[in-house]
């Protein structure tokens, strides 16, 4: 049994990984504590539902992946629209690094909750569509330096960046539909293609 002082992120780390492999319905609270090593007393010292262990699990992740892989990506040393290429291509990477480690491609942990409990919870909904515009949020700036700099013209950074975001939704599903990264690679070569074009159109 791990100590009283960390229970609380051990909650967090078993709510991410059994939300993400088995759903939300499908995570028991007793499954949750069991995976963390907390008993479900501990659990309801720290959260007062599912819900809101759900809620800030998903805060964490988002900020893990912030950190070890959005901002990475998009760091200066590259030129705008290869920071959204390099970003297409760690998120493959990442993939494929899944499916090495667990024999599995589990897609977005973001958009599959939200496909999942979207229309029953809101707060969830609100929590994973603020996820969403923060990576979108990247790749607008992205795409406004690169107006700035005439390597774009005629296009509308905060829609371009929302198709881009959906484009990578939409590799994410079909990764985990078809266990198949190098295909998720091949799609991620081909955003920025994608999202220009349909902003020229």
């Amino acid at each position: 049994m791990g100590r009283m002082s960390d229970a609380r992120e051990r909650l967090l780390s078993s709510a991410g990984e059994l939300v993400y492999t088995l759903g939300y319905q499908g995570a028991s609270v007793e499954e949750l504590c069991e995976r963390a090593g907390v008993k479900k007393g501990s659990f309801y010292h720290f959260f007062a539902s599912k819900q809101e262990l759900t809620l800030a699990a998903l805060e964490a992740q988002w900020n893990l992946m912030r950190d070890a892989l959005v901002e990475p990506a998009f760091a200066s040393d590259l030129p705008p629209l290869e920071r959204i290429q390099r970003f297409f291509d760690v998120m493959a990477e990442a993939s494929a690094d899944e499916q090495r480690q667990t024999g599995q491609i589990g897609g977005c942990r973001f958009g599959n909750v939200v496909a999942e409990m979207g229309s029953q919870d809101p707060t969830i909904r609100h929590q994973v569509w603020s996820v969403f515009q923060a990576i979108a949020t990247y790749f607008e700036r992205a795409l406004e330096e690169a107006q700035s700099a005439g390597d774009v013209s005629n296009i509308n950074p905060r829609m371009t960046a929302l198709a881009l975001l959906a484009y990578m939704e939409g590799i994410l599903l079909l990764g985990r539909a078809s266990h198949d990264a190098d295909m998720m690679r091949q799609l991620g070569q081909q955003a920025l293609q994608f999202a220009l074009a349909r902003s020229a159109s």
